[in-house]
């Protein structure tokens, strides 16, 4: 065989030419001959959705587990290309779904990171469900999908059995990485599916801590809405004989305590849910301000940011989430929402929110004030 025959049939297989193809087989050509970046013409064919190329290279011998330099198979190709009926056929002659593209991920990990949902059926009915294989970072396909924020791979994944609280190497569950990203649809999903609210991370942050760390109030609404129905749930039992028994202030304390122990709590460096929507409401963010520094935000930007936060916290206040939380210095939220009235030049909505609240001292406001100045 020629190396211009090689070079002929990965053009035939990419453009599904099954003449040429057999032709070049016929003549002597190599089956698993590599191009530049060592694809084969099955990989090629795979990419590309060509059926009846690719069920002729498998017979002729194609490699099925052959890997490009990047180390994606034929079957990778076919799951991230959107070809059911090439990835049924490779499943079919034996592919393996559990070799990694990257970081030891295999190919229900693509499928969840790509909008794939129907390779995740497809591999479980070849009896290789796949939906709690892990990667390198032990993230789980639903891992993926949430933080990506593809709704309908989530459903399935859940359908087909995926482990909702499963934790990530860093303590994440699918609910953290879904707020995290503020898709809120997918909390949505999570939370109806029977997604915990109260997993903590490794940092000791719930969902909430999360969505409303980085602004994001869809996520944040949905999350405290669910947390209201899940108290009364919870304590609603207590709450209700409270109530029969004429004590509204005993049973507007059982409904707080219970929130409390659920979501509004502190994470391991003392900060609330409260706390980082009104750090953000400030301006705070993760990243250098500094032009010409790189990852720099413009101060639009961090505007916008501002605008986000602030929705996040007047929702929490609004739902009763108001631990103030507080950082190594001793600044607490109620010190950001006063910072923020300088740093985004909003009006003065956040602080005199909690300025008028019964929770918020006049003192502790005091000496926030003083750190401020």
């Amino acid at each position: 065989m020629s190396a211009r025959d090689g070079v002929q049939l990965l053009q035939a297989a990419r453009a599904g030419c099954e003449a040429a193809v057999e032709a070049l087989l016929a003549g002597g050509a190599d089956v698993n001959a590599r191009g530049a970046t060592r694809l084969t013409a099955l990989h090629l064919s795979a990419k590309h959705g060509h059926l009846r190329v690719t069920r002729l290279l498998v017979a002729r011998g194609a490699g099925l587990e052959a890997k490009e330099e990047d180390g994606w198979t034929p079957l990778h190709l076919a799951v991230k290309y959107g070809h059911e009926e090439v990835a049924d056929l490779l499943m079919g002659e034996g592919a393996d779904p559990t070799a990694p593209y990257e970081r030891g991920r295999g190919s229900v990990h693509l499928a969840a990171d790509k909008a794939q949902p129907w390779f995740i059926r497809l591999a479980g009915r070849y009896g290789r469900s796949l939906v709690s294989e892990t990667d390198d970072d032990a993230a789980t396909p639903l891992h993926i999908g949430a933080n990506v924020g593809h709704r309908k791979v989530v459903e399935v994944l859940i359908e087909e059995g995926a482990g909702l609280d499963a934790k990530d190497r860093w303590g994440r569950t699918a609910l953290h990485l879904a707020s995290m990203s503020g898709h809120s649809e997918v909390v949505d999903v999570l939370l109806r599916n029977g997604a915990s609210m109260t997993e903590r991370d490794g940092k000791g942050r719930t969902a909430l801590h999360w969505a409303a760390k980085y602004g994001h109030s869809g996520a944040v609404n949905v999350l405290t809405e669910v947390a209201d129905r899940m108290v009364l749930a919870a304590g609603g039992g207590l709450r209700s004989l409270a109530l029969f028994a004429g004590n509204e202030e005993m049973a507007l304390r059982l409904s707080g305590e219970a929130r409390k122990v659920t979501l509004d709590t502190e994470d391991s460096l003392g900060k609330t849910p409260l706390f980082y929507a009104c750090e953000g409401f400030a301006g705070y963010t993760d990243r250098p301000e500094s032009p010409g520094t790189p990852g720099a935000v413009s101060r639009d930007l961090v505007r916008m940011f501002s605008v986000s936060h602030k929705a996040c916290a007047l929702a929490l206040v609004s739902r009763g989430f108001t631990q103030l939380g507080g950082d190594y210095i001793g600044h607490s939220a109620v010190y950001f929402s006063i910072d923020g009235r300088r740093a985004s030049g909003h009006d003065h909505g956040v602080y005199h929110l909690l300025q008028d609240m019964d929770f918020v001292d006049s003192e502790h406001i005091r000496l926030q004030v003083e750190k401020g100045e």
